[in-house]
């Protein structure tokens, strides 16, 4: 799955989203979450990415229940969240992505986060 931010008709399929999630499809529901969450092409809004990722996740979507786990605060989700967008895991590649997701599990001291934290230092040292 792509998320809606990467899509090449990102502009069309925002402005249908709301359309959708109306009618509860999960996709819908779970992309007008992540943008905004976001903040890219409506206004950044936490509470509305959480209420849309509860209802897709609550349609049986996995990844809306991540990402909606990571918006909470969990820091192993947080965690894994930053792994799919470091390693294309349901999604495209996304680097700046990956490291806000891995600083904040970082903050709440996950240590799987801290690891792989060091570990990148490393990499960029050399």
């Amino acid at each position: 799955m792509t998320i809606l931010l990467d899509h090449p008709d990102f502009e069309m399929i925002s402005q249908n989203a709301p359309f959708g999630c109306r009618a509860g499809y999960t996709d819908a529901l779970y992309h007008l979450g992540n943008t905004c969450a976001y903040g890219v092409g409506v206004p950044q809004d936490d509470k509305k990415a959480i209420s849309c990722c509860q209802r897709a996740a609550g349609n049986g979507d996995d990844l809306a229940k991540l990402f909606l786990q990571a918006l909470k605060g969990d820091a192993k989700s947080q965690y894994k969240l930053s792994q799919r967008y470091t390693h294309d895991g349901g999604f495209m590649q996304d680097n700046k992505k990956a490291m806000l997701w891995l600083e904040k599990a970082v903050a709440q001291g996950y240590p799987e986060a801290k690891a792989t934290l060091e570990k990148m230092g490393r990499a960029s040292a050399c």
